[in-house]
């Protein structure tokens, strides 16, 4: 959802040549009455040719790729970028044009979903991007403006405006975030980009991750009373609800995956104390994984574009519009590995995160 999909980047390219092909050919056209017509045009009218140029563009750009595995998607492509360029054409001229570009602002804007959904195409930045410029141009589309020629039910547009428009962008929205949290793509687990490894361990492999385990369980044994942690230099990091970090500032440039040295703990409260879950590795910068001795058994991960609360605990991950609710803050975090050494039999030693029924059984403990 956060990245730009390698089939999907001449999108963004044709996208951005359309709407500057547009631009001068509106100045160059030799036609005065075609100019005139334009400069006459409100500003609402002449955006909202310009965007459904700029989404001409992208879907033309992206036919080409479909065109051996998927012929009709492509073809489909082709017809669509056709039709916007011919109501964008058409706002200087024909009375139509409102209702023929609201029709086919719509129709585009649900095929993607619906694609979305079905998950025949996975959700990233250009499309997301496509989707806003499409309900920016339907509702520019349906907004009067003085002195139309055939000005047809101002009521209902504005209605339309003020309705369908944020409804849309909602939908979209929400339809892209909630099929990237149950279908998050390869190399990705609910908002975190996983080192990319081999699927399947070597011994050897399968022996290194044994042995950081078992050293990692034996330095931090200690810390399981959580006063010799504090007197270490680990402090709670962020909320203090379900699996909580302990961070360790002395350790934050490094060494990297020294067992001895941790950059994090995780507790849970428990009913009475805090029980130790495991530790946490964690690189100095953004964008870059540690060592990797365990292959896809010690895989890394970053977590990206997540909401943070200072009021209570992390709300999960932003919107698709980079957007986080009231009160929470978008943050991204360094790569990190964990080592648990309580059993997480759902997800592993080495898991992503510690499972919720694991949290839950320490919480009573």
């Amino acid at each position: 959802m956060w990245e730009i999909t390698g089939e999907h980047a001449p999108g963004l390219a044709g996208g951005v040549v359309a709407a500057l092909a547009w631009l001068l050919a509106v100045r160059l056209v030799p036609s005065q009455g075609c100019r005139r017509r334009y400069a006459a045009a409100p500003g609402s009218v002449r955006t909202a040719a310009l965007l459904m140029i700029v989404t001409a563009g992208v879907h033309l750009a992206l036919a080409p790729h479909d065109l051996r595995d998927s012929p009709f998607t492509s073809l489909a492509f082709v017809a669509n970028a056709a039709g916007f360029a011919t109501v964008a054409v058409a706002t200087f001229g024909a009375w139509w044009w409102r209702w023929a570009a609201a029709a086919l602002l719509v129709a585009t804007i649900a095929a993607y979903l619906l694609s979305v959904l079905i998950g025949l195409e996975g959700p990233d930045q250009v499309g997301i991007a496509t989707k806003l410029v499409e309900v920016t141009a339907l509702g520019l589309a349906l907004v009067p403006v003085p002195h139309e020629p055939r000005p047809t039910h101002p009521v209902l547009r504005w209605a339309a405006v003020a309705a369908a428009v944020p409804a849309l962008t909602m939908l979209t929205g929400l339809t892209v975030w909630g099929a990237d949290l149950l279908r998050p793509a390869a190399g990705h687990h609910a908002g975190a980009v996983v080192q990319a490894t081999a699927s399947v361990p070597t011994p050897e492999q399968r022996a290194q991750a044994d042995r950081l385990f078992e050293e990692t369980a034996a330095a931090i044994a200690p810390y399981r009373d959580w006063r010799v942690a504090w007197a270490a230099g680990y402090r709670p990091a962020g909320p203090t609800a379900g699996a909580v970090h302990w961070l360790n500032a002395a350790y934050a440039r490094g060494p990297i995956l020294d067992p001895r040295r941790p950059q994090g703990l995780v507790y849970v409260r428990g009913r009475s104390d805090w029980v130790l879950a495991g530790a946490m590795f964690e690189t100095p910068r953004l964008g870059e994984f540690g060592p990797d001795p365990g292959g896809p058994l010690t895989a890394w991960h970053e977590h990206q574009d997540l909401c943070v609360s200072p009021l209570g605990p992390a709300i999960g991950l932003a919107s698709p519009y980079a957007t986080c609710p009231l009160g929470a803050v978008g943050m991204s975090f360094p790569a990190m590995l964990h080592v648990w050494i309580v059993d997480n039999p759902a997800d592993g030693r080495f898991a992503t995160d510690l499972n919720p029924k694991t949290i839950r059984a320490l919480q009573r403990s």
